[in-house]
């Protein structure tokens, strides 16, 4: 019984040695995509996409995102309404007072024929380092592009004109 024991401890002291060395011995990743100034006309920028997604245990809600000319986008707004003219500036500026100063919520992007390809920094729960998650979409038409995350069904983005849009200034500090 005493061995069993001490062998249990063992591997767990070997397991931790291991990921303690796999954790301090590994840099983090690079970015993939450059930014690049978008001067393509298969994506607006002059208002937002949306999608609406379901969830059985909460509201319906409408996630948002603005693509810049100047290769970066803003993702991860989340609104529970799901009409894109009941979006207001106000409500914009509140998200933008509360997340567009978080470096996580900007990504770069490029469009490849009818590819869009996205790149945002995104983390592992124990991982220390900085991982960056790239995704492909296809483009349907410039207000449409559908976008597969290899968890859940297709999700299809719509866009709307929309006269605001948050500063991407904070972006360019750490994507050059």
């Amino acid at each position: 019984m005493e061995n069993k024991v001490f062998i249990s401890r063992v591997k767990i002291l070997l397991v931790s040695a291991f990921l303690l060395v796999l954790f301090i011995g590994c840099k983090d990743d690079v970015r993939t995509l450059e930014r690049m100034n978008y001067e393509g006309d298969e994506l607006r920028t002059d208002g937002f996409y949306y999608c609406l997604r379901k969830n059985k245990h909460a509201p319906t809600k409408m996630l948002v995102s603005f693509f810049y000319r100047n290769g970066v986008y803003l993702w991860g707004m989340s609104f529970y309404d799901t009409i894109p003219a009941h979006i207001t500036k106000d409500s914009i500026l509140s998200f933008e007072r509360l997340y567009s100063q978080f470096f996580d919520r900007w990504g770069v992007y490029q469009v490849s024929g009818n590819q869009l390809f996205q790149e945002f920094e995104c983390h592992d729960g124990f991982d220390p380092r900085t991982h960056y998650c790239l995704t492909t979409s296809d483009i349907m038409n410039d207000t449409t592009f559908v976008y597969r995350d290899g968890y859940s069904d297709t999700i299809v983005y719509h866009f709307h004109k929309f006269d605001y849009k948050p500063d991407s200034t904070f972006a360019l500090q750490w994507i050059p």
